[in-house]
């Protein structure tokens, strides 16, 4: 459960989560995301935009997605610096039929013989909204899964 606060259109509410994976796969992993739908108000049925592709986002306008964070991310993906910051973090949300790649290595980590970083994502959950989006509970589910390469 990831709580992002009340969001407004002042700013971006972020949260975030660790994931750690070991593999005896030779060959590395790869981490990938899939989610129930859109961060949606299920009485109002209105969601908050995203998108597969990642993109920056800016407060007051409204967008959620996560941020994938380590060693083993795709910066050209994900891209780095400061969320909201023009050309920072990009953000983007996988749907039930499209996954999300957050990270990937094809040598590690290994067993214990983890190299410092190897291996751990940090996934940041960012929203922002303006005063069209009606008040109320919004809800998602995401689903990761760490695939070893043998």
């Amino acid at each position: 459960n990831i709580d992002l606060g009340n969001l407004s259109s002042i700013q971006i509410n972020i949260a975030a989560q660790r994931v750690n994976i070991t593999t005896n796969g030779l060959g590395g992993y790869s981490l990938t995301a899939t989610s129930s739908g859109h961060l949606i108000n299920d009485a109002t049925g209105y969601w908050i935009a995203d998108s597969t592709t990642p993109a920056v986002m800016t407060a007051g306008a409204p967008w959620f997605g996560i941020h994938a964070c380590g060693l083993d991310v795709a910066s050209g993906t994900w891209a780095t610096g400061a969320t909201g910051a023009g050309a920072g973090a990009k953000y983007g949300w996988p749907t039930t039929t499209t996954s999300v790649t957050l990270a990937s290595d094809t040598s590690g980590p290994i067993d214990n013989t983890i190299t410092t970083g190897n291996g751990i994502t940090s996934v940041e959950y960012a929203s922002t909204v303006d005063a069209r989006v009606p008040q109320g509970i919004y809800s998602s589910y995401i689903t990761y899964v760490a695939t070893p390469t043998f």
